[in-house]
């Protein structure tokens, strides 16, 4: 149950009590109605109300039943779904606690029939005078984002060449619909926006529209309760190239997913163009409509990664270096390797650091860093993003008790001796030093003759890999664990 249904509704008892049926006369069941829409509007907001309450009807309450009319099915599993406790507890305030709903779809079969049918042609649109519905907004591409900015690392490469690719030659490649995959934070709307921008300044003569899953959800309902459902498809097909942002935004909307797909079917039919983005791969969208999931493999699907350590890295220091600024050596390796969980996070965080050292004029030292990170980014209240609390370790603690388990000196173990065994002792005490601590990367080779952080880094994901194939290693690994 969402938040908005927790909401207690307002009314008085003794406007219950006045409410209550007075046989089946329309005009007082109009009455009670307005009464169970007065109370609604106590805990909704008008948007809401306008858009999924004022198209409700009443028609008649016989035998403790309330018959309201609905324009479409959609309607009612929608208003079901987010406001099905609020609406009961107002039906009952108006109405009584024994008078059962029943829903009546009357323009159901009218809904069916626009949904299948093609976009309006000119002889139609000239027959007839009708209001034009509301164009959708105007496409407005974030302009911070480009090809030439967008930092993904090597595993990225081919998703943002694909882009590219397809951008220098929209509808015309066999790579259509165009599908950006990726979990949260990895580019998605990045390289989406910086298809659009790119065709804005190549090919300004190109209609483009650009949507997001939740808009074009709201766009499509509000043209089904307008009747206006081919014109709505006539705007969306006009487009040379279309942009769905977050279609994961659309599972379990039946009704939005078979507009979706008639539209899409229409823009493929005319070589339009098709850039998608979601969260999760065609095969991996659960309560969606198969014939949709169909039409988003008959593309390109091109996945992104999140982004690794050499990556975050390049993003700060562009981030540095486009508003001149500078930091020490050590705080840029701190947010590369502690700022993992994705790209926005890592973005806020710099945009408030490049706000602060630009309006103070000063720059910043570690443990400042590390308080605005613990202010933007908490985990679960404490602790660095990117580190599990663990009890108080030091990397002193770690060596010696490596040290001790391998019977290796101390100082041999953080030289730069190359023989197998040592290596293999210093690679597992590195591995311990980040797994336990919150000691940057660098923090962690000057204790090891001043490694420098891709050894470190190296060490680190080499033991990490090892020890899901080697039950010995881990086993290891656990027993030093034990002696810290």
């Amino acid at each position: 149950m969402s938040d908005v249904q927790a909401v207690r509704l307002n009314m008085r008892s003794d406007d219950l009590d006045a409410s209550r049926p007075a046989g089946s006369h329309r005009d007082g069941v109009k009455d009670q109605w307005e009464k169970c829409l007065t109370a609604l509007k106590t805990a909704l907001p008008s948007q809401t109300i306008q858009t999924w309450f004022l198209p409700i009807k009443p028609v008649s309450l016989i035998d403790e039943t309330l018959i309201l009319t609905l324009p479409s099915r959609f309607f009612q599993e929608w208003i079901e779904s987010h406001y099905g406790e609020l609406f009961k507890e107002a039906i009952a305030a108006a109405f009584g606690e024994t008078v059962q709903v029943k829903f009546l779809i009357v323009s159901e079969q009218e809904e069916q029939q626009q949904i299948a049918a093609a976009a309006p042609s000119p002889e139609e649109d000239a027959g007839g005078e009708q209001t034009a519905m509301p164009a959708p907004e105007a496409c407005d591409f974030d302009h911070r984002f480009h090809f030439d900015n967008f930092f993904g690392g090597m595993e990225n490469q081919f998703a943002l060449k694909a882009t590219q690719h397809v951008a220098r030659q929209p509808g015309t490649t066999e790579y259509n619909p165009l599908l950006i995959q990726g979990d949260i934070g990895t580019g998605k709307t990045h390289l989406l926006h910086a298809f659009g921008n790119h065709l804005h300044e190549h090919r300004t003569e190109t209609r483009q529209i650009l949507l997001s899953g939740e808009g074009f959800l709201h766009e499509y309902v509000n043209a089904l309760q307008s009747n206006r459902t081919n014109q709505f498809i006539a705007q969306m097909t006009a487009a040379n190239v279309f942009y769905l942002d977050d279609i994961h935004f659309l599972a379990n909307k039946t009704k939005s997913q078979e507009g979706l797909l008639f539209v899409i079917s229409e823009l493929l039919k005319r070589k339009a163009q098709i850039v998608i983005t979601s969260q999760l791969a065609p095969n991996q969208l659960i309560q969606f409509n198969p014939k949709l999931i169909a039409f988003l493999q008959k593309g390109l699907v091109v996945n992104l990664a999140a982004c690794d350590y050499n990556t975050r890295e390049q993003i700060i220091r562009h981030h540095l270096e486009k508003n001149g600024l500078r930091l020490e050596e050590k705080i840029i390796f701190y947010l590369a390797e502690h700022l993992q969980n994705n790209v926005h996070q890592l973005h806020s965080v710099m945009v408030r650091l490049v706000a602060q050292m630009s309006l103070l004029g000063k720059s910043m030292t570690l443990e400042e860093v590390r308080y605005i990170i613990s202010r933007i980014c908490p985990q679960d209240g404490a602790g660095t993003p990117g580190v599990s609390p663990h009890q108080e370790i030091r990397i002193d603690s770690i060596v010696t008790a490596t040290s001790n388990f391998f019977n290796i000196p101390v100082d041999i173990l953080q030289g730069v001796s190359r023989k197998q065994k040592l290596i293999n002792a210093r690679q597992i005490a590195i591995y311990l030093c980040r797994e336990l601590t919150s000691e940057s990367l660098s923090a962690i080779g000057y204790h090891f003759s001043n490694l420098n952080h891709a050894s470190v880094l190296y060490s680190y994901n080499k033991v990490k890999q090892n020890m899901t194939q080697n039950p010995r290693l881990k086993s290891t690994v656990d027993k030093i664990k034990s002696l810290l």
